[in-house]
């Protein structure tokens, strides 16, 4: 008699379909879901969950955030694929039927380069890319030879100290019988008169290079010659300038000195003399200032040796005129006006090498020198 009951632990339908004791088939795993555990024993196989139908983005549009399926018994909850990054950028508007085609946003330039910018960035972008002119160059030494309190002090007190000490000299003079003597005080005012105005041509040039001040010249135009032309500029300006007040002071004193003490005026006939000693002394002084800026790259060491050049030549040429007129760098000046101890050749040819020879290499290193 058969039992019409199915047995309390009856085996599984596809154990029912596998009579020789093997393990059931498995569903295969859909994308983005994780394998349904298996069915126990006196159980049913769960079916397969099905993924949902996300809707497509139109275009234009965000992607639409994509909805979760429902986990069923028995699985973990399915995460849909990551998908690669997505900017709104990307999509261009789609011209309609019948429509003229949209204007396209300007894309950026090849190569990462910033496109130009019209307005005064733009117009401060085009000065800054061009190459600044020479007369600018010696517009901004211009403005670096009175850039502190100090160098206005110096610029103010240079004249006043030559005017005085041109008073000082002249009205002193007590014998102005020759021409040699009316001469001599011009000749020795050329050695002091314009310290003051030197010191200035020292702090412009060596303090450049002291505090780091030349970086932003050399960053504006790096040819290192054309900025040593600027600040030539300068030099002779100032050289110019004092010459000319060292002439205008010089004759009217010494003709009124020559008339109070009754001595006869003998350089109304030598005028283009007297201007070419004047000329010559200051230029020589300048450039004995200009060459130990070079070569010291320290303002104040550079002052320091200048004054002691300066009064030490006075010194020794006076005690030691044999030998030190050879080296003295104003020996040419002293030749001229007719009042060199020693008068051969030979030394105007000597200090003039030297001097020569220490503007060259004075250049030299300021063309090799770091500015960092």
């Amino acid at each position: 008699m058969t039992n019409p009951m199915p047995p309390k632990h009856a085996a599984p339908a596809q154990w029912q379909q596998n009579p020789y004791g093997q393990q059931p088939a498995y569903p295969t795993a859909q994308p983005g879901q994780m394998p349904p555990a298996p069915a126990q024993y006196g159980q049913h196989s769960q079916p397969t969950a099905q993924p949902a139908a996300q809707p497509t983005a139109q275009p234009g549009q965000m992607p639409p955030a994509p909805q979760m399926p429902q986990a069923q018994y028995g699985q973990q909850p399915a995460y849909p694929a990551a998908q690669p990054a997505q900017t709104p950028y990307a999509a261009q508007p789609q011209a309609q039927p019948g429509q003229p085609q949209p204007a396209q946003a300007a894309a950026w330039p090849p190569g990462g380069a910033a496109p130009a910018v019209a307005g005064p960035a733009g117009d401060w972008q085009m000065r800054a890319s061009k190459r600044a002119g020479f007369g600018t160059l010696v517009m901004v030494e211009f403005k670096k030879l009175s850039g502190t309190l100090s160098d206005k002090i110096l610029l103010v007190t240079g004249p006043l100290f030559a005017i005085l000490i041109t008073l000082l000299v002249l009205t002193s003079q007590s014998n102005l019988t020759t021409v040699t003597s009316q001469i001599s005080p011009l000749a020795y005012l050329a050695r002091i008169a314009d310290v003051i105005l030197h010191v200035t041509v020292i702090k412009l040039v060596a303090g450049e290079w002291q505090h780091r001040s030349v970086q932003p010249t050399l960053l504006m135009q790096p040819s290192r010659q054309r900025y040593a032309l600027a600040q030539a500029v300068v030099v002779f300006t100032i050289w110019l300038g004092a010459a000319l007040l060292e002439i205008a002071l010089f004759f009217p004193l010494i003709s009124s000195r020559a008339a109070a003490i009754n001595h006869g005026y003998l350089l109304d006939q030598r005028i283009g003399w007297v201007i070419a000693v004047a000329l010559l002394g200051t230029g020589l002084t300048m450039a004995v200032a200009l060459v130990t800026a070079m070569l010291l790259p320290n303002a104040a060491a550079s002052i320091t040796v200048y004054v002691l050049v300066v009064m030490g030549m006075m010194i020794l040429v006076a005690s030691l005129p044999d030998f030190m007129s050879y080296i003295d760098p104003v020996q040419p000046m002293m030749a001229l006006a007719g009042t060199a101890e020693v008068t051969n050749t030979a030394s105007v040819i000597t200090s003039s090498l030297m001097l020569v020879g220490l503007l060259g290499l004075g250049m030299w290193r300021i063309s090799r020198r770091d500015a960092g």
